[in-house]
């Protein structure tokens, strides 16, 4: 027998809480991991179960899916047009994602490893020299700016000039701006991308490059897609890879500079597989304390905190009815903080996800989504934010500043809005300045 409805509908409001996050996580420690929350006129099902939430992500993409994204007066769909994330049906989501996939293969994000540790060690030298040690330096532009390095030489097969790179920002917060808003700063980004377009037009890249931009225009030469579709896929990237990224490795610096103890056992552990020299792609294999760093700020602070869907027919979860068309909230934080899920879940505890006593429970940790949706930039996100770490622990010491706590804002992702500003101290030794 199958109850009809969750609990609810509740508004969000009642519940309290210094934002969204903590009002989810209050509804769900009174009402429990599937909940009915009022949405304007309508109704909003919160899930906040790894076992629910792998049934919605991966296990039945027939009755659940993005569905046709509505343009609407706010929103993504105002900001990205047909893009990836914002696709107005699904046959051309996996077209799209079909003609992009070359561009994220591991052996070409791999290839891009030595620049990307060379960046991240200039970026660290910078910090060293940035500033006296009480008031402390500000770790996120740096970072941010070296994120979006490494997405230019993924989607234009180079690092773009200065001038032209600070042009192609795309705040997460554009997609919950007014319309008018939004449309305006993507116009702005469109006029340096067809910059970029009327370059390459004249010098071509090598097709061994196989960046995103080369693979768009090989497309367009098929007729499989026109100027708007490579403006809407450049821009859905640029947005979705560069502040999201940039917000995990910034969290996971500032967590680890207020945990001395995690950092240091992080560094003993560079210090012995690496022996002072700069590190290789295959070297970030080698250190599993580092990875479990940066996937524990994953976990407690997921850039993309929900995922979105719809029923797509009526259907059952959890016992329930679900009529056709009804509105779901994956909640990522939720699930990431499951306390059936995780000892001590709201703890910073990189040694959890250590494989020699692995704690993770499958389904429970979804960074990245999950199912065919699943991010297609997972590995050079990853490989971003181990190379920053790698580097910055091998190089420097982290501490906060005094009086200067660890905040986040949420409108879309989750960004650091304070405690970014880290006392960052050489340390005794120094490596070699070569890339083996």
């Amino acid at each position: 027998m199958h109850e009809p409805l969750p609990p609810g509908p509740f508004d969000l409001a009642h519940f309290g809480g210094v934002d969204v996050l903590e009002a989810f996580e209050r509804v769900r420690a009174r009402h429990g991991d599937l909940v009915r929350l009022r949405r304007g006129r309508g109704e909003l099902w919160l899930i906040g179960d790894p076992g629910l939430a792998r049934a919605v992500l991966v296990e039945r993409p027939h009755d659940f899916g993005k569905g046709a994204t509505p343009g609407g007066r706010r929103g993504l769909g105002a900001l990205l047009g047909g893009g990836l994330l914002t696709a107005p049906s699904e046959d051309r989501w996996r077209s799209h994602r079909r003609m992009l996939q070359p561009a994220f293969r591991r052996a070409r994000i791999d290839a891009m490893a030595p620049a990307l540790i060379s960046s991240a060690g200039e970026v660290v030298e910078r910090w060293l020299h940035g500033g006296g040690e009480a008031e402390g330096v500000d770790v996120a532009p740096g970072i941010e700016a070296l994120i979006a390095d490494g997405l230019q030489r993924l989607l234009f097969g180079r690092p773009l000039e200065r001038a032209l790179s600070v042009r192609l920002k795309l705040p997460l917060a554009l997609g919950i701006a007014p319309a008018p808003e939004a449309r305006r700063a993507r116009a702005a980004v469109d006029v340096a991308l067809r910059e970029e377009l009327e370059r390459r037009d004249h010098v071509p890249m090598p097709a061994a490059v196989e960046d995103v931009l080369g693979l768009l225009l090989d497309a367009r030469s098929r007729g499989e897609v026109d100027d708007a579709g490579i403006l809407d896929e450049l821009a859905t990237l640029l947005l979705a890879g560069v502040e999201t990224t940039a917000s995990a490795a910034a969290f996971a610096l500032a967590l680890l500079a207020r945990a001395p103890r995690s950092q240091a056992v992080v560094a003993e552990e560079i210090d012995r597989v690496l022996q002072g020299r700069l590190p290789t792609r295959a070297d970030l294999e080698r250190l599993p304390l580092l990875a479990g760093a940066f996937d524990e700020a994953l976990r407690l602070l997921p850039p993309i905190p929900a995922a979105p869907r719809r029923a797509l027919r009526d259907t059952l979860l959890g016992g329930h009815v679900v009529p056709a068309g009804t509105r779901l909230l994956v909640s990522i934080h939720l699930v990431h903080r499951h306390a059936r899920s995780w000892r001590d879940p709201a703890v910073f505890r990189p040694e959890r996800f250590d494989p020699a006593t692995d704690e993770t429970v499958a389904g429970a940790f979804l960074p990245f989504g999950a199912g065919a949706h699943r991010c297609i930039g997972r590995e050079l996100a990853r490989l971003q934010g181990r190379v920053l770490l790698a580097r910055a622990l091998q190089q420097a010491r982290f501490r906060p500043v005094e009086g200067d706590p660890l905040g986040w804002r949420l409108a879309v992702g989750l960004t650091p809005s304070s405690g970014t500003r880290l006392r960052v101290v050489a340390r005794g030794r120094r490596c070699s300045t070569s890339v083996r």
